[in-house]
């Protein structure tokens, strides 16, 4: 009876983190997985072929999982996931600019047409953020180079 009582507790305990967590969080290490497997190939049969492994391994169901019962309770208690790494906070100013926090960087994100940003560091420029005809978004450093590519927001 003790054995069955202290299961019952552990599984009130999971349940419980679950529940607690908002039942429903970003599932940002499921994402990932997904993300990269879409990346395995730009062929969607290899990347079908991919997906059925990683649900035969049960890569999916682990993720998930993890997803759930940690990952996602986490980041209800401190506000931060840690799948997805350093955690970002924006803030909109008055003068229509945003400052961009991420880890011990600030970052000013002023705009400059509709579509576009430049983003400053420092008071020195450090790049330019734009939204695409098709609505992603490219982010180049000062020199031009492609620093993100985003196919939609």
């Amino acid at each position: 009876m003790r054995r069955f009582a202290s299961k019952s507790l552990i599984a009130c305990l999971l349940a419980g983190s679950t529940l607690f967590s908002g039942c429903y969080g970003s599932f940002a290490l499921t994402k990932k997985v997904h993300s990269w497997n879409g990346e395995v190939s730009s062929d969607k049969f290899i990347q079908w072929f991919v997906f059925l492994g990683l649900n035969v391994i049960p890569v999916y169901g682990l993720a998930v999982a993890v997803d759930a019962l940690l990952v996602n309770t986490l980041e209800f208690w401190t506000g931060e996931n840690p799948a997805v790494g350093m955690a970002t906070r924006v803030e909109q100013n008055p003068d229509g600019t945003a400052t961009i926090y991420r880890g011990d960087d600030v970052f000013t994100a002023v705009p400059v047409a509709e579509d576009r940003v430049e983003i400053f560091q420092d008071g020195q420029r450090v790049g330019v953020a734009a939204v695409t005809k098709d609505g992603g978004l490219v982010v180049t450093d000062e020199a031009g180079n492609v620093r993100l590519e985003k196919a939609s927001l």
